[in-house]
């Protein structure tokens, strides 16, 4: 979560930053921060990622890392927070479900 810097807490939070690389403002939507950290990182995975996990084809692999992708993205969207169609709430249960399948394939 990024503060405002008039916010009466970004002193004590600027501290916290500099003690511990983040501060409170992050664990106000802890599910936000985590996606927000994820998405990009993902995002460049797929770009760079040269090897697959056996016994998918890329195409299988590039999917799921999709899939995965969509589930963050639907979860740390902005516009009517946690409020998900049927079809995105499916979406964000099989991506996050793939991603705990799949987490420690995530390398390369």
């Amino acid at each position: 979560m990024k503060t405002d810097k008039d916010d009466d807490r970004e002193i004590e939070f600027s501290k916290q930053r500099q003690l511990r690389g983040f501060d409170d403002s992050e664990t106000w939507s802890l599910t936000d921060t985590i996606c927000r950290f994820i998405i990009p990182r993902l995002k460049r995975f797929k770009e760079v990622n040269n090897g697959i996990p056996h016994p998918l084809s890329m195409d299988e692999w590039n999917s799921i890392l999709s899939k995965m992708l969509l589930a963050f993205e639907l979860t740390a969207r902005e516009e009517g927070a946690r409020m998900w169609n049927d079809k995105e709430a499916k979406q964000i249960e099989e991506g996050l479900d793939l991603f705990r399948e799949w987490f420690l394939a995530l390398w390369w």
